[in-house]
């Protein structure tokens, strides 16, 4: 393969997983807000109401825009938003594991 095409090939691929990557941190972050929103002890239906307009007034239409525009990037997208959901579960169990470690030598 021509090292010049590497590039054709590569660059597609990278913007995909950074387009999901970044989706993926997107929604989740919106999500995060939207149940905070609902689960707090001073409840905000107007709160409520805005993240979940948000999340599938924006959000969601993002991703439909993408993939519609650029089809031949679903694999890498879904690759990125997979990535990315699995950076922060491993952040969370790192976290969870120091935390049970600090826990257990009292400090």
């Amino acid at each position: 393969m021509n090292p010049l095409n590497v590039g054709t090939v590569v660059a597609p691929v990278a913007l995909g997983i950074a387009a999901g990557g970044a989706w993926s941190l997107a929604s989740l972050w919106c999500l995060a807000r939207l149940l905070a929103a609902w689960l707090s002890p001073a409840r905000s239906r107007r709160r409520v109401i805005g993240w979940l307009l948000v999340k599938l007034a924006v959000i969601y239409p993002l991703a439909v825009v993408f993939l519609q525009t650029h089809p031949h990037l679903a694999m890498s997208f879904g690759i990125g938003f997979a990535l990315a959901l699995a950076v922060m579960a491993f952040g969370f169990a790192l976290h969870g594991v120091r935390a049970a470690r600090t826990q257990s030598h009292g400090r």
